[in-house]
C-alpha cells in the first residue's frame, strides 16, 4: 500500500511540476521513475518515450500508465493517470480564469515570457538525458540526424518518422 500511495505521489508531483508538458517533462519523470524510485531502468524508460511518440496523449499521461501498469496493474495504471492530470486539470481550469481576467496586466505578461526559456531548457536537459541513453554509434547518430532533418525540412508526420526509424532498426539491429 505504501508503494502505492508513493507512485500517486509522484505522479501528482510530476503533473503539478510539468510546466511546458511534453518533451519538456521528460528530465523529470526520468529522474523520479528511474533514479529516485527505481521503477523503470534507464533502456525502459527511452522505450516510453519512444512509444510515447507513436501512441496519441502527453507523455506524463503515457509514462503515468504504463509505470502503474507494471507496478500495480490495471488499478495503478488508472490511479497514477488520475494523479498526474488532476493538478494540471485544475491549473488549467483557474490559469484560463486568471489570465481572461488579468491578462491586460503587463506583469502576466513578463511572468510568461519569463516561463518561456526555462521550458527550453528543460527540453534541453530531456534532449541530453535520452541521448546519453540512446546513442551509442555512428548509425544511431546518422538516424537522428537523418530524423531531424526530415522533421525540418519536410511535413512528414513525426509518427511517420519514428515508424520508419523503427523499420530501420529492424533491418540494421
Amino acid at each position: 500500500m505504501k508503494e502505492f500511495l508513493i507512485l500517486i505521489a509522484t505522479f501528482l508531483k510530476i503533473g503539478a511540476i510539468s510546466f511546458g508538458g511534453g518533451y519538456a517533462v521528460i528530465s523529470m519523470i526520468q529522474q523520479d521513475v528511474v533514479s529516485v524510485n527505481h521503477w523503470l531502468t534507464a533502456t525502459d524508460f527511452i522505450n516510453i518515450v519512444g512509444i510515447s511518440g507513436l501512441t496519441p496523449g502527453p507523455i506524463a499521461v503515457n509514462a503515468s500508465v504504463f509505470v502503474g501498469y507494471r507496478l500495480f496493474g490495471i488499478a495503478g495504471a488508472i490511479m497514477a493517470t488520475l494523479a498526474v492530470i488532476a493538478v494540471p486539470c485544475l491549473l488549467s481550469l483557474l490559469a484560463t480564469l486568471f489570465l481572461e481576467k488579468f491578462r491586460h496586466l503587463s506583469w502576466v505578461d513578463a511572468v510568461l515570457w519569463g516561463i518561456k526559456p526555462a521550458v527550453i531548457g528543460l527540453i534541453g536537459v530531456a534532449f541530453y538525458t535520452i541521448s546519453k541513453a540512446s546513442i551509442s554509434g555512428l548509425k544511431d547518430v546518422l538516424i537522428a540526424l537523418i530524423v531531424a532533418a526530415l522533421l525540418f525540412k519536410t511535413k512528414i508526420s513525426p509518427v511517420v518518422l519514428l515508424l520508419g526509424a523503427a523499420l530501420v532498426g529492424i533491418m540494421l539491429y
